[in-house]
C-alpha cells in the first residue's frame, strides 16, 4: 500500500510498515484500513505535540510532532500510536509503537528536555484516558466487529443525507396504512348497520382522497429520487475521471521524484568519493579547529564519526555549540579567537552578543573581512538545518576551500 492521506497535510508514508509494528506488539494482524477509519471516524485520535511532550488536541498550539492513535493497545493495555514530524509538507511518518517507547524515542534525540519529557508524560496520559472516554469506540476491541459497525455508520451517514433532501419536500406519510388495524366483530342493530352503510360510502370516498393525496405524494418523491440519482450519476462519473486524471499525474510525480533522488544519490555518492579524498585533518593549521555553530538534528557524536569516515578529520579537529541558547552568548568569545578555520552554520538566533551592526551572525562571518571560512548547512528543502547530508556538504565545501587556501 502506498502513502495514505489521512487529512490536509497529513500523510503516513509507509503504512505497511504500522501494520508490521502493530503485528510485533501485539501478535495481531490488523488491516491499516481499519485503523484508518478509527483514525478518521472517532473523536480524539489525534494529539499535537512539542520537544517536550506538551500536547493538545487543537492544532497550531504544539506542532513538532503529531500522534495518531490506532485503536490498538499492546499486551499491558498500553496505548499504540503512530508519530508523525511536521516537515515542509506537513506531518508525515509511520514510525510505530506504545506512548512510552515514543516517549523514549523523543527523549533520545531531544536528550535536554529528558526531564520535562518524563514529567509531561504522565499529563498527556492522564488528558488521553478522558479525551480517549468521549468516543464511541474506545479502541479496536475486536476488528470484525468494528469493521461492520463502522459499515453500518457508514450506511447511516448516507442514508441521513437522502432522509435530509426527503424532508426538504415536506412529505409526510402516514405511520400505518388503512386495512393494517385489527378487526373485531361486535353484534350490530339494524339502526347501527344503516349508520355504517352512510359512513362506509363516506369513508370511502375520504380514503379515495387519501390514496389519490399518497399517490401525488409518492410520484413527487419518485420524481425527487430520479433527479436526485441523475445528480449522483453524473457526479460519480464526474469523480470516476477525476480520479483517472488525478492518477495518471500522481504517476508522473512518482516517475519524476525516482529521477530526483536517483539523482541526488548519484550525487552524494560523488561527493562522498571525492571527500574521501581530501584529508582534512591535514589541511588544518596548527591548533586550528572547525566550528559547528548553531542548532542540530543529529547528536555530535554522528557529526564527529561522519567527519572521521568520509573526510579524514580527527575528534580535536572540531568544536560543537549546538545548544540554541548558548549561541546566543558565544559570539564574542567567537570574534575574538583566531584558531578557526571553517564555520558550519545550523539554525542560529537573530541576536547574538557581539554582532555590532549585522543584521545577524551569518552575514557578519560572510562579510566582514578576516572571518573563517562560513558556510551553511541546508537541507534538501532550503532550509536552514544541520543534517546528516547538509553536514557532509557543508564539509565538502569547507574541505574544497582549504584546499583552495592552502594552494594560494
Amino acid at each position: 500500500m502506498s502513502e495514505v492521506k489521512i487529512a490536509e497535510r497529513i500523510t503516513i508514508d509507509e503504512p505497511h510498515n504500522v501494520e508490521i509494528a502493530i503485528m510485533n506488539l501485539t501478535g495481531r494482524a490488523i488491516d491499516f484500513e481499519l485503523i484508518q477509519k478509527f483514525i478518521v471516524n472517532e473523536k480524539n485520535t489525534m494529539f499535537y505535540l512539542n520537544r517536550k511532550l506538551n500536547s493538545s488536541t487543537e492544532y497550531g498550539i504544539y506542532n513538532d510532532y503529531l500522534w495518531l492513535d490506532t485503536g490498538i493497545r499492546d499486551s499491558r493495555n498500553n496505548p499504540i500510536m503512530i508519530c508523525l514530524h511536521n516537515g515542509y509538507d506537513g506531518f508525515v511518518g509511520h514510525y510505530t509503537g506504545t506512548v512510552r517507547e515514543l516517549a523514549n524515542r523523543l527523549k533520545q534525540f531531544k536528550g535536554n528536555n529528558g526531564r520535562e519529557i518524563e514529567k509531561n508524560l504522565s499529563r498527556f496520559m492522564s488528558k488521553y484516558k478522558a479525551k480517549a472516554e468521549e468516543r464511541l469506540h474506545e479502541i479496536i476491541a475486536d476488528e470484525m466487529e468494528y469493521a461492520v459497525d463502522s459499515a453500518n455508520r457508514a450506511d447511516r451517514q448516507s442514508f441521513s443525507v437522502i432522509s435530509d433532501a426527503l424532508n426538504d419536500l415536506n412529505v409526510e406519510l402516514p405511520e400505518s396504512l388503512p386495512g393494517e388495524e385489527s378487526i373485531i366483530e361486535v353484534e350490530q342493530t339494524d339502526s347501527d348497520l344503516q349508520r355504517d352503510l352512510e359512513y362506509d360510502s363516506f369513508s370511502k370516498e375520504q380514503d379515495d382522497i387519501t390514496v389519490g393525496l399518497l399517490f401525488e405524494q409518492m410520484e413527487k418523491m419518485q420524481d425527487y429520487i430520479d433527479e436526485l440519482l441523475m445528480h449522483i450519476e453524473k457526479n460519480e462519473k464526474d469523480s470516476q475521471e477525476e480520479i483517472i486524471r488525478l492518477k495518471e499525474q500522481n504517476k508522473e510525480y512518482k516517475r519524476a521524484l525516482v529521477d530526483i533522488r536517483t539523482f541526488m544519490q548519484d550525487e552524494n555518492d560523488r561527493q562522498d568519493d571525492v571527500a574521501a579524498d581530501m584529508g582534512g585533518h591535514g589541511l588544518l593549521g596548527r591548533n586550528e579547529k572547525i566550528l559547528v555553530l548553531g542548532n542540530a538534528d543529529i547528536r555530535v557524536a554522528e557529526m564527529r564519526a561522519i567527519a572521521r569516515e568520509y573526510f579524514g578529520f580527527e575528534k580535536t579537529d572540531f568544536e560543537f555549540i549546538t545548544d540554541y541558547e548558548k549561541v546566543k552568548n558565544a559570539g564574542s568569545r567567537i570574534h575574538a579567537s583566531e584558531r578557526f578555520a571553517a564555520v558550519i552554520f545550523g539554525n542560529c538566533p537573530h541576536k547574538v552578543a557581539g554582532m555590532r551592526n549585522y543584521s545577524n551572525i551569518i552575514d557578519e562571518f560572510k562579510s566582514r573581512a578576516n572571518c573563517p571560512i562560513a558556510v551553511d548547512a541546508r537541507n534538501e528543502a532550503g532550509g536552514l538545518k544541520i543534517t546528516k547530508q547538509s553536514f557532509k556538504k557543508a564539509l565538502a565545501d569547507i574541505c574544497r576551500q582549504l584546499k583552495i587556501q592552502e594552494v594560494a
